[in-house]
């Protein structure tokens, strides 16, 4: 029994051992588990979203930065981005939503505000959710499909005005009032408005920021502004430069311009008279002429450099002619180059290889009581300046970072011109879109979407609190007006009512929405899917000062201190400017004593330590300093200027004065330091920590830096290589269409008709400038009509050659109108007539892509069954067929089967106007109108075949 008792304690004791946590991690380091960890994660992310957003919306308050420096920096703003750059958090999930509005900020220019709200209301909801027992991976599936939900339903709310320039430009003064209402900029949104619009639209399209150069200058109001047409450098024109320069040849560059230095590697030169200081002066200047006379070489009328220039050669640049302008601030220079088409150089050896800026004129102005100078005409001729007034330093800061908001948003709706309205009704049709999804969905991912409609309706509630209304009240209300399908409604914030967002104009870019939806979305499920937070032990420095402590400082060696005297220390040091001492390789014994007299300074037997004193801390005991006359003197071997060292066999080395006097002599071997050594190396062991501690700061940063640009450059050459596959399929298509000698030559093969030999189908996919056939099809349009027996229908022919002339692609003209009427409107009539428009529509905007249903790239995402049809039912005809393609209408998700009836007149209308957008793209290499007209009579012809039902069937 005691046998069995005692088994079973130990079976129980190894199985409290098993259950025992065991800390796999360093000493130092912290872990937070499952809900501690989910919990931290919320808290940290919701604390985020609260901080900022009171910002929120047109009435959104500001908030003040203090600066942690001295001189503590005081910025007033309400701008997301800039207040989460300015905190400092330690919350994982919280440094998240830092990151993510960082990237919100350089992608959109806006929103940063609105998708860290929106991300901390996403896991206010998910904390609900798990704390009624939902587990997290439901919650994103539910997430996942209400994304793709709202993300349709706010491209359904779209409006594009793309192509009428007036409602363009009208969206864009409305997008920027929009943007500008919640800024500091409100009560002046008009002027700038047209401001941001005007700066943006001289770029023509390309979006680059850099050619808009903004300047604050202290004074006036900030009505007082104005946007300048050209480039505003905030410096002064050197001292009897001209003031005025046409037709100037700019070199800009980044050089040193300085002659009363002499700056060899840090050298400092000692002379014995004034004259020695002459000759150096003279060879200094000497040297600046030859310099100046190389830039001078460059053929130049203009200098600028980013450094200082000097008297002497900015007299020497004077009486060449040349203006010079000094110390330019680095980002005044590199934007100067960019618009000027120059670039910033250091060298001046190769002129041949220096590319010089251009512009029309330089001439100095005035902008209240500053001097700039002003560059007008420059190479790059969308470059402009917008000069920013106002009464202080923190007006203007909070202006340039207003407007700097509103020029990347018009910049992103230029390239997208995209557009939704503002004031909550997007958050509100998503919403509704995302309810409508989750009353169809069974289990608890509707419950999950409930929370993500909950979280896009947070957002106008928090707008209508932060403005002073009744938050409740006015929700309901714009909920009840768009379950009444009143789509373009939202909240108007100047009055404190629901309205039409259309007709108030408040607009906003559907980049920015898209942007916001997405990255919130995203960040919160990463946030969701965290259950465990593991912190890294803190480095310990003193491992590393350890070890270095451990060995022997270098110059020091052991020598014997026993001897009851002791060279005169005082003499070897003084020695030691002009003889040096060679290393010892053992310690030395002195044979016997000196028996002259020693000098007053030398030491006494009484002044030595009575302990060896070694070269390692670890070794000493206790360090009690002597009291000699040299108490704290560290004498390295080196330093013994005029001893000499001697070797003995039998009595180790023998250290002697420069007069042969024997110094030492001992039995023992101990080390000769002082005492003080100790203090010395522990100043520069934390020294040491110190510099280390700040180059590895340095290294990391530099290292991150790094990555970052790594990064870029990678995403660079990705988007590179993919342009560069789409333009060599686009060269192998024109050079198999339209680039041959004899693009028109008579086909030998049987003319289109019922019976006609079959050929293989073909995919057309999304291009910007046509598209492109699939494996070694040939195209209609390289089977031209031969002329025999032909007769040419004068009027037609005159209204295609007076098309040729100025080839448009509007339906208006008389050429295309009749194509339209005879051809392209009955081949494209079908049952379903609003999708036979949509098609239509793709096909004049080349969105249109057709494909084979086994060739599936992408995965089948229907509408519904009725209108998408399927493999056996046509979408376009509804006739029981086998659909052997289907087909997808611009950035839709959506495919549609039809059959190859539709099919071959769907591609029929596109080969039509594959071609003459190649005529109007100036890409058909022919000579002959007539020729280029029996194309499109071949192509009329074949559109005439497939709308009375003739078609090429494939095997």
């Amino acid at each position: 029994m005691k046998t069995y008792c005692g088994l079973r304690a130990s079976s129980g004791t190894q199985a409290s051992l098993s259950m025992a946590p065991v800390n796999i991690f360093k000493h130092g380091a912290d872990e937070e588990k499952a809900e501690t960890a989910r919990m931290s994660s919320f808290i940290g992310a919701i604390a985020i979203g609260d901080l900022v957003k009171s910002t929120l919306g047109p009435k959104g308050m500001d908030k003040i930065l203090l600066g942690g420096g001295r001189e503590g920096s005081v910025t007033v703003t309400n701008d997301g981005a800039t207040i989460l750059k300015a905190i400092g958090v330690d919350n994982p999930a919280a440094k998240v939503l830092v990151d993510m509005s960082k990237v919100q900020d350089d992608e959109v220019g806006d929103g940063t505000t609105s998708v860290t709200v929106f991300a901390a209301e996403l896991l206010r909801e998910a904390e609900l959710l798990i704390a009624k027992k939902i587990h997290p991976q439901i919650i994103i599936s539910g997430w996942r499909k209400a994304t793709q939900a709202a993300r349709e339903a706010l491209k359904e709310a779209a409006v594009d005005h793309g192509n009428d320039a007036v409602k363009f430009q009208d969206d864009l003064l409305n997008i920027a009032r929009t943007t500008l209402s919640s800024k500091l900029l409100t009560h002046h949104k008009d002027h700038f408005s047209k401001l941001a619009v005007e700066a943006v639209l001289r770029l023509k399209g390309s979006g680059n920021l850099e050619a808009i150069h903004v300047i604050k200058k202290l004074g006036g109001s900030l009505t007082d502004s104005y946007l300048d047409e050209g480039f505003l450098l905030d410096k002064k024109i050197g001292v009897n430069q001209p003031k005025r320069l046409e037709n100037a040849n700019i070199l800009i560059a980044n050089t040193g311009m300085d002659t009363d230095k002499i700056k060899i590697f840090g050298s400092r030169v000692r002379v014995d008279s004034t004259a020695k200081v002459a000759e150096i002066e003279l060879a200094e200047k000497e040297k600046m002429k030859e310099k100046v006379e190389r830039i001078l070489k460059h053929g130049i009328n203009c200098f600028i450099n980013r450094q200082l220039i000097y008297n002497y050669p900015e007299q020497l640049f004077a009486a060449a002619g040349v203006m010079a302008i000094e110390h330019a601030d680095f980002v005044g220079v590199e934007r100067l180059a960019l618009v000027t088409g120059g670039e910033i150089t250091s060298t001046f050896d190769h002129p041949e290889l220096v590319k010089l800026g251009h512009c029309r004129l330089i001439e100095e102005v005035m902008i209240g009581e500053d001097t700039l100078i002003h560059f007008s005409g420059v190479e790059m001729g969308e470059a402009c300046t917008i000069v920013l007034r106002g009464a202080t330093q923190q007006i203007l800061d909070e202006a340039e970072r207003s407007l700097h908001d509103a020029l990347c948003v018009l910049a992103q709706t230029v390239k997208e011109t995209r557009t939704v309205y503002g004031g909550g009704c997007s958050e509100m049709l998503m919403a509704k879109a995302v309810t409508e999804l989750a009353n169809r969905t069974p289990g608890k991912e509707a419950v999950a979407m409930e929370s993500f409609a909950k979280a896009l309706a947070m957002l106008p509630t928090i707008i209508a609190d932060n403005a002073g209304y009744d938050s409740a009240d006015l929700v309901a209300q714009l909920r009840a007006a768009h379950m009444e399908n009143k789509s373009t409604f939202g909240l108007n914030m100047s009055q404190g009512v629901i309205g039409d967002m259309a007709e108030l104009g408040i607009t906003e870019s559907f980049q920015v929405k898209r942007q916001v939806l997405l990255s919130a979305a995203e960040a919160a499920e990463m946030i969701l899917r965290v259950d465990n937070i593991i912190k890294a032990a803190p480095r310990d420095m003193n491992d590393d000062s350890k070890a270095m402590a451990s060995e022997p400082l270098e110059g020091f060696h052991e020598v014997n201190l026993a001897s009851p005297t002791t060279p005169d220390l005082h003499g070897l040091v003084e020695s030691h400017t002009t003889k040096r001492c060679a290393v010892p390789r053992a310690p030395y014994r002195a044979p016997a004593l000196s028996s002259s007299s020693r000098p007053p300074n030398a030491l006494q037997a009484g002044q030595l330590p009575t302990q060896p004193v070694y070269s390692t801390p670890r070794h000493l005991g206790t360090e009690e300093p002597h009291n000699g006359s040299v108490p704290g003197l560290d004498l390295p071997l080196s330093a013994c200027g005029s001893a000499r060292l001697g070797a003995d066999p039998a009595q180790g080395v023998v250290l002697s004065n420069s007069e042969g006097e024997e110094g030492l002599g001992s039995d023992g071997s101990t080390p000769f330091r002082s005492p003080s050594l100790m203090a010395v190396r522990d100043r520069g062991n934390e020294r040491l920590k110190e510099e280390l501690a700040k180059a590895q700061r340095e290294a990391h940063r530099i290292v991150r830096e790094a990555n970052m640009k790594q990064a870029m450059a990678e995403k660079q050459l990705k988007e590179a290589l993919g342009k560069i596959d789409v333009l060599q399929a686009e060269v192998a298509a024109l050079k198999n269409l339209v680039l041959s000698n004899s693009p028109t030559s008579p086909c030998k093969d049987p003319p289109l008709g019922p019976k006609a030999p079959s050929k293989k189908g073909h995919i057309r996919n999304k291009s910007t400038s046509s598209a492109m056939l699939a494996g070694q099809q040939e195209l209609s349009i390289a089977q031209p009509v031969g002329r025999d027996c032909k007769e040419v229908d004068p009027l037609l022919l005159n209204e295609f050659k007076a098309w040729r002339e100025d080839p448009q692609l509007e339906r208006n003209c008389s050429f295309l109108e009749r194509i339209y009427r005879e051809d392209i409107y009955p081949c494209l009539t079908f049952s379903k007539s609003e999708l036979g428009s949509a098609i239509l529509d793709a096909v004049e905007r080349n969105t249109l892509s057709v494909e084979p249903v086994g060739f599936q790239q992408l995965p089948v995402v229907r509408a519904s069954a009725m209108e998408c049809g399927g493999p056996k039912k046509c979408a376009l005809s509804g006739q029981t067929k086998t659909c052997k393609h289907r087909i997808k209408l611009g950035d839709s998700s959506s495919y549609y089967y039809v059959s190859p009836f539709c099919r071959y007149r769907i591609t029929s209308v596109c080969n039509f106007f594959t071609y003459i957008r190649y005529i109007h793209q100036g890409l058909v290499k022919q000579q002959d109108a007539e020729q280029m007209f029996w194309e499109v009579m071949q192509l009329r012809k074949e559109m005439s075949f497939a709308k009375l039902g003739y078609y090429r069937e494939e095997p």
